[in-house]
């Protein structure tokens, strides 16, 4: 699942097929490239650049949306209020929940076309989740998204669709995921 998203993400060159955005192929192009054509890619690991401030690390985002910073900052603010207070902190020092809002709040700036988000609640305490579940809702349907998720309960409630994945191959769909039983 993870390979899928890199592939799309450009970080990966796919052995057969195409990935296409808006209509035109985006295969075998570098990932800065597919990112300045509106595809963001919110990793796993939750990684930011833990030496920089949260404010550097916004600015980076903004930089390569080509938008200005104090947009930029305010866009992770609506996702995010409370990270305010830790602007001028070295992002290393925050907790996995805020680290992973930083990271989607970084990957919306300069309004992307498709959002690429791997495990978005893994290893989040209950309440982040929420949080987490909160903005990733309030983004439902001004972003195409396309979440890697292994939470039944996240995905019932946000997805329009769920795939199903066996051994890297879609093994069904489902096309009402509200109906979907928590396990």
């Amino acid at each position: 699942k993870t390979t899928l998203l890199k592939t799309i993400a450009g970080f990966l060159t796919p052995v057969s097929g195409t990935v296409t955005l808006a209509g035109t192929s985006v295969t075998g192009l570098p990932a800065e490239e597919v990112a300045r054509r509106g595809t963001r890619y919110v990793f796993q690991d939750k990684r930011v650049f833990t030496r920089l401030t949260v404010r550097e690390n916004i600015q980076l985002a903004a930089y390569a949306a080509g938008v200005p910073l104090a947009p930029a900052i305010d866009r992770v603010l609506q996702i995010h209020p409370n990270i305010a207070r830790f602007l001028d902190t070295p992002a290393g020092g925050l907790s996995g929940g805020q680290r992973q809002l930083l990271l989607i709040g970084r990957a919306l700036v300069g309004e992307p076309r498709l959002l690429l988000i791997d495990e978005p609640t893994e290893g989040l305490a209950a309440g982040t989740i929420e949080e987490v579940f909160h903005v990733l809702q309030e983004t439902k349907g001004k972003v195409s998204m396309l979440i890697v998720e292994q939470n039944l309960a996240v995905v019932r409630h946000l997805a329009d669709r769920v795939y199903a994945m066996k051994e890297g191959r879609i093994s069904a769909e489902l096309r009402q995921p509200a109906e979907i039983q928590d396990r």
